[in-house]
């Protein structure tokens, strides 16, 4: 992104710790959903396995999400960061940035809190 030369001296009375929090959170969420989104996509590969082995010997476990919920959650996540990125490419004001980066850090922070929900519900039988 190119900063013109009306951003610079705006962004000159911002100090650098004003913005070292909004990124530092943004840093954490963005991590912490990289390392949901992994743990999801493994216990996808895990529950279709399972389902596999289930169906061959005629037993399905009793889940709250079957590997296709996962998996449309996977998809859910993948279209939203995809749309996160897009979002901060169109941004032509420093404001703007920081703004979108906060906003984008509460995005981040409520599908990281989904992913995590669907992870336990998975794991538990529906009994």
């Amino acid at each position: 992104m190119m900063i013109t030369k009306k951003q610079v001296s705006k962004s000159a009375t911002i100090r650098t710790s004003d913005l070292l929090s909004p990124i530092e959170n943004w840093q954490q969420a963005a991590t912490k959903f990289y390392n949901l989104y992994k743990i999801l996509m493994q216990t996808i590969a895990v529950r279709e396995q399972v389902e596999r082995l289930s169906t061959y010997k005629g037993t399905l476990p009793l889940r709250q999400y079957s590997s296709c919920e996962l998996e449309q959650l996977r998809k859910a996540m993948f279209d939203e960061l995809h749309q996160l990125v897009n979002d901060m490419n169109e941004l032509s004001c420093f404001d703007q940035d920081i703004e979108r980066l906060h906003s984008h850090t509460l995005k981040l922070q409520q599908q990281a809190k989904r992913i995590q929900r669907a992870l336990v519900l998975s794991s538990l039988n529906a009994s």
